[in-house]
């Protein structure tokens, strides 16, 4: 399959299906933001790329079977664990298994998120609403907290993808995934998918991007 196809339901709920070694294939998604966050149109059924070699970024054209693609989630990498880290306003919780490495928490509050460090994070030195702020961009959902009642996984918005220029597809809104691997996304409200086709915990992003080069105009 590839691009659009016009069968769906604009009333019906959205979903990703992951397809084996194949696209994704977005279903009832009416958002979808190129690198810039301008509107792409959309149908009711699209098949997106996550080989990172389709020539109709985002959009998959097949080449997936030409170069053999292999969506597989590799055995071994990080933990699926929840580490906390109490402050006395805020607490800030972490699964770095779902990290996508997009480096908003520690460009934003470096003296907080300190990666090779421990602790890894320090809530107090950062102001407890600056803190919450930062955990609320996290894409992937390897970051929420808690403060005042509120947790960072609270965030209803509408369903959308998008696009992150050379980076990888964030999704939000609670969009349902149909992973064949059986990972479901820690924070069901927003994740992020592979696009450059070389993670290793795919469907999800890992940041391998960072390391491989990934480029759109490939």
């Amino acid at each position: 399959m590839s691009e659009a196809s016009e069968t769906g339901s604009d009333t019906a709920a959205p979903f990703i299906e992951v397809v084996k070694d194949g696209p994704l294939i977005v279903k009832n998604c009416r958002h979808l933001l190129d690198t810039e966050g301008d509107a792409i149109g959309t149908k009711p059924t699209m098949a997106l790329c996550r080989c990172g070699k389709s020539r109709k970024k985002p959009f998959c054209d097949g080449t997936h079977r030409e170069v053999g693609f292999c969506g597989d989630t590799e055995e071994g990498g990080l933990p699926d664990r929840i580490d906390t880290y109490e402050g006395k306003q805020v607490t800030v919780y972490e699964n770095r298994r779902a990290c996508c490495h997009e480096g908003i928490c520690t460009e934003y509050l470096p003296l907080v998120f300190r990666p090779g460090e421990s602790p890894r994070i320090k809530p107090d030195e950062g102001y407890a609403y600056e803190v919450e702020r930062v955990v609320r961009r996290c894409p992937s959902g390897a970051l929420w907290y808690a403060r005042d009642g509120k947790s960072g996984k609270d965030e209803v918005r509408e369903p959308a993808i998008r696009v992150q220029k050379d980076r990888q597809y964030d999704v939000v809104g609670g969009i349902a995934l149909e992973n064949p691997g059986g990972e479901q996304p820690v924070i069901p409200e927003h994740y992020t998918l592979c696009r450059c086709g070389r993670s290793h915990r795919k469907p999800f992003c890992d940041g391998t991007h960072l390391e491989c080069g990934f480029s759109d105009e490939e």
